[in-house]
């Protein structure tokens, strides 16, 4: 009788209420050029209550898939208990809301051979646009093709705020090393770069593989994405407190470089909502409203918005550290 494949590497997955996107997910794993026997699957379920525990426990896989449930305590802490369950020497980390290409696993399995240098791979995953997007839609979409574009340049020189684990493969031992992901970042915003500091001072070697690519199923409005860009600002905060060498002229200096008009009209805004905190509710219904109806050069308005949500978190946050003395 011949022995069963190698079990080459373990796919971690935290959800937290999305049971359709998690079905999606596990189709597409199915579909895998691999052979099913050399990976396996584990989903954390941070207290989703949508039926994902029983969709993973009633779902057919020619894998080994395992789910469990715990208790909300954010993506990082999800991530950490599904690594910790890992059995395999090669991680792949994907999103909830991740299809995975035909040939993905095979791809990030690929990228990490024995003997090569320690590595954190990533790979494209451009967002699934339907039929006539919304300018928000496409502004996303556009936004993750050029950055997809600029890691697959020859010669392009990584650094830490190119890192993302939606799609990303890592030895067990490299990330477990470094402490895996930083539970404290229980909201939107940090942790990836936190991530990425930690690998970088540890000496492992970035990395792209086109080969690797999922389709994401984005599903977030322009208003959700305003309020997760006020709590990337906040732990943009802390992740300057916790890793000082990093935020000394590039952390907030700017997060999206731009010219000097572009600044004093996002200064008053932010000026006039310290004053009157309604508005930026009043901002954000009509970005939201112009982005219904399509108006033009929405790409500029939605980045403009965006950033001034960010600097709603970031701005108190980095105030009150100067104060304490935490941040020149």
């Amino acid at each position: 009788m011949s022995e069963a494949p190698a079990l080459a590497a373990s796919i971690v997955v935290a959800t937290y209420q999305r049971a359709p996107a998690v079905r999606r997910l596990l189709e597409a794993l199915c579909a895998q050029t691999c052979d099913p026997a050399t990976f396996e699957v584990i989903i954390v379920a941070d207290g989703s209550t949508d039926g994902t525990r029983e969709l993973i426990d009633g779902f057919e896989a020619p894998f080994a898939l395992r789910g469990t449930w715990q208790e909300n305590a954010g993506r990082a802490a999800a991530s950490n208990r599904a690594i910790a369950l890992s059995r395999a020497d090669l991680l792949i980390i994907l999103d909830d809301d991740m299809v995975a290409e035909p040939g993905l696993v095979a791809a990030h399995i690929a990228a990490h051979p024995d003997g090569a240098e320690r590595r954190f791979v990533m790979g494209p995953a451009p967002i699934a646009l339907p039929a006539g997007p919304s300018p928000f839609l496409r502004y996303m979409a556009t936004t993750r093709n050029e950055h997809y574009a600029r890691l697959a340049e020859p010669g392009h020189v990584f650094h830490v705020r190119d890192l993302y684990s939606a799609n990303a493969s890592v030895r067990r031992d490299v990330l477990v090393g470094i402490g895996g992901f930083d539970e404290a970042y229980r909201t939107y915003g940090g942790e990836d770069v936190d991530l990425a500091l930690r690998l970088h001072e540890a000496g492992v070697v970035f990395g792209f593989s086109p080969e690797a690519a999922a389709v994401e199923g984005y599903e977030k409005t322009f208003r959700e994405l305003a309020a997760d860009m006020v709590q990337e600002g906040r732990n943009a905060v802390r992740l300057a407190i916790e890793h000082p060498q990093a935020a000394a002229g590039q952390q907030f200096s700017e997060p999206w470089p731009q010219p000097w008009w572009w600044k004093a009209a996002r200064r008053g805004l932010l000026g006039v909502t310290r004053a009157l905190p309604r508005t930026r509710d009043a901002v954000t219904a009509a970005t939201a409203w112009l982005d219904r109806r399509g108006a033009s050069h929405m790409h500029l308005l939605l980045r403009f918005v965006l950033e001034y949500h960010y600097w709603i978190g970031a701005g108190p946050e980095l105030r009150r550290a100067r104060e304490q003395g935490l941040l020149p």
